[in-house]
């Protein structure tokens, strides 16, 4: 997955940590790591909505309910898109 993400995306979207998280969805105040491991997220946009708010979720639910994140951790989304 880093691998391609550096094929993929402009080097000026860096991945933050020496071990990039796999950040799977977000719940809350908390990222899920793939292995359901929780941490409050302290950069991403959770201090205006959180993750998951019902409010930003009705109105982009299929992605939004999922995972609300930025391009620093890894996830198969971004390499799709």
């Amino acid at each position: 997955m880093l691998s391609q993400r550096g094929d993929r995306l402009f080097k000026t979207l860096s991945v933050s940590y020496q071990q990039p998280l796999i950040i799977e969805r977000g719940q809350g105040q908390f990222l899920l790591d793939e292995n359901n491991i929780a941490y409050l997220d302290m950069v991403n946009n959770v201090c205006h909505v959180g993750h998951c708010h019902p409010s930003v979720v009705a109105a982009d639910q299929a992605q939004m309910a999922k995972l609300n994140t930025n391009t620093r951790y890894l996830n198969d989304n971004i390499l799709d898109l």
